[in-house]
């Protein structure tokens, strides 16, 4: 109804004008209606991207700061490259079903005891029951889960460091999920 309203206001607005002037005037109105609109959603999504950019560097510099247990970090960049893969082909926004399967795998080691290898390879014997169950059937809804795996590594430096700055500033479930895909496409320097 509010369209309605003006769409007719603006009929009656250019209504005076000659055909070659009501059309440049209806043209000039509904882009520059159009460009306030887009510009709106347009400048929230830079500012996130640039948000979330800028924090992805900050975690790369606590990852690197933290780069002495090599063996730990290219375990889990082995066990997760087919996830990393299909992250990288969806991009790490909108790929939650991959991120869900990696928690998966995670809470498998966790609750199981297993390494992370072992668990990387019954996802790869049973993709279905990974896609379907995903996060919700691992952790119940709780991301304090991930938290706990880290503290099951707490032997290891580098996940005691990590762990700590990810609980300090990524305790919301996406934030969270970004950080740990970042470790995962990270994969330039352990490949």
């Amino acid at each position: 109804m509010p369209v309605l309203l003006g769409v007719n206001k603006l009929c009656a607005f250019v209504a005076p004008y000659s055909p070659i002037v009501r059309y440049l005037l209806t043209s000039f109105i509904l882009l520059t209606m159009l460009c306030v609109w887009y510009k709106g959603p347009y400048q929230w999504l830079t500012n996130y991207k640039q948000h979330i950019d800028t924090e992805m560097v900050q975690i790369q510099k606590v990852i690197q700061a933290s780069a002495q247990d090599e063996h730990l970090l290219k375990t889990l960049h082995a066990s997760c490259s087919s996830l990393k893969r299909e992250i990288k082909e969806l991009g790490y926004l909108t790929n939650k079903q991959s991120t869900d399967c990696l928690f998966s795998i995670l809470s498998c080691a966790q609750i199981n005891g297993l390494t992370v290898e072992s668990c990387a390879n019954q996802y790869e014997k049973d993709k279905v029951w990974c896609t379907k169950k995903g996060f919700s059937y691992a952790f119940k809804g709780d991301f304090r889960q991930f938290f706990n795996f880290l503290n099951a590594l707490a032997a290891h430096k580098t996940m005691v460091r990590c762990k700590e700055f990810f609980i300090e500033k990524y305790q919301d479930k996406l934030r969270a999920q970004v950080v740990f895909e970042t470790i995962i496409i990270k994969d330039e320097a352990y490949a």
